[in-house]
């Protein structure tokens, strides 16, 4: 079979190892950082760090979805400039943002260096923006080598930098510049080559006032996508203070490297998959339940194999540091593959516009993950039920926006 007219079988295959590349980049400086940072609590401070700028980085990325879903290769230049106006209009929005937040976490996320942390932070967030943008833009006019290379040399750019930065053991607010500095350098590069290919080439098929309220909603959506994510070890430092060191550092281990390989890919994809799930409205309902079944048998297996493996394999990236059980590991395995579910109904549903329902999914989701950090069980299974409950939920909130309508003239099909 062809490839469709736009490419998207060969973008997909950019996409992928796009994916792979930075989920490479992305493991070894987890890995690293849980290997080099023999204190634990030097290595929940990080982390914590970590987590807290990719939450709201992964709020940032609705912009993205929403962008894609708006950017159509130009027809008329009526509304070119609604995406320049938009873009900096978030930005002051995130400019406030990364202050309140600083001020905020100053006493727990930010402690060693409010100010500096806090200032990183911010350029950080207002790096992703652009890379969102352009990223959005390129996935509308089906420029998939040009997505790839940005995906790709904003990780190996922060993969080189913090690496090193672990190595040499540099002050955490360097450790900070070095995540956030890669998001304006890549897109500064990849802008460079791709300009006489975007500026003044596409439409959107909105206004700005109309573009603004749906990335209210993708980016409302995307933040509960992050607590559910890159969010957990901030909300396991923040909900559960009293949790020794030890304990909770072992719990984000498991959490940041066993979850990566089911959820990465298809945080990555969603963009693709709504270009995918859009142009087959008539079957959207057969393709998702496909996905779903491909993804869920996945998540199955790795469950299998993390029972077995796991306790070995944190043992081996902590030195003998940290243990956890084989039946916890898979636990959070499988929770992984309930994320990776909302990760294929979320798309679906906004490719027909759905986008209240898509936002309640993840909303709920998130919500139900917070609530569930209250319940009065031991840290272990309270983190548990956690990560089980809070996707699962979202997944049930989905299914029910995405199920046909049945008309009730039965006249009509």
């Amino acid at each position: 079979m062809s490839n469709p007219p736009d490419g998207r079988g060969r973008g997909l295959l950019y996409i992928l190892i796009a994916t792979g590349v930075a989920g490479l980049c992305g493991y070894a400086i987890l890995i690293l950082a849980a290997a080099v940072l023999k204190d634990a609590e030097a290595y929940v401070t990080f982390s914590v760090f970590w987590s807290t700028l990719y939450l709201f980085v992964g709020a940032i990325g609705g912009v993205q979805q929403e962008v894609t879903r708006a950017v159509t290769p130009a027809t008329t230049g009526a509304t070119r400039s609604g995406l320049r106006v938009f873009t900096i209009s978030a930005g002051v929005v995130l400019i406030a943002v990364s202050i309140v937040v600083g001020l905020l976490l100053a006493p727990t996320a930010l402690s060693i260096d409010p100010v500096g942390l806090t200032l990183w932070f911010g350029v950080g967030l207002l790096g992703y923006l652009g890379c969102a943008v352009l990223s959005g833009a390129m996935y509308g006019l089906a420029l998939w080598s040009p997505i790839a290379g940005l995906t790709i040399i904003d990780a190996l750019i922060r993969g080189g930098l913090v690496s090193t930065g672990l190595l040499l053991g540099v002050a955490p607010q360097t450790l900070a510049a070095f995540i956030s500095v890669p998001f304006i350098a890549a897109f500064g590069l990849v802008w460079l080559v791709v300009r006489g290919r975007v500026a003044g080439r596409f439409d959107l098929d909105v206004g700005v006032k109309r573009l603004s309220a749906n990335a209210v909603g993708t980016v409302a959506a995307a933040a509960a996508t992050g607590v559910l994510v890159t969010g957990m070890p901030l909300l396991i430092r923040l909900m559960m203070p009293h949790v020794s060191a030890t304990l909770t550092a072992s719990l984000i281990v498991v959490i940041t490297i066993t979850r990566a390989p089911l959820i990465v890919p298809l945080m990555a994809l969603q963009s693709y998959l709504i270009v995918v799930f859009r142009s087959e409205q008539p079957s959207i309902v057969s393709r998702l339940l496909r996905l779903m079944a491909w993804v869920g048998g996945a998540a199955v297996l790795a469950s299998v194999v993390a029972y077995f493996v796991g306790p070995w394999l944190i043992l081996l990236i902590s030195d003998g540091r940290y243990f956890v059980e084989g039946s916890v590991i898979a636990c959070v395995v499988a929770s992984a593959g309930l994320v990776a579910l909302l990760c294929l109904t979320g798309p679906a549903l906004l490719s027909v516009n759905r986008h209240a329902l898509y936002v309640a999914g993840w909303v709920v989701a998130a919500a139900v993950t917070v609530l569930a950090f209250l319940l009065p069980l031991d840290p272990v299974a309270r983190t548990l039920t956690v990560l089980v409950t809070g996707p699962l939920s979202g997944v049930f909130v989905h299914l029910c926006g995405i199920r046909p309508r049945v008309s009730r003239d039965p006249a009509k099909p």
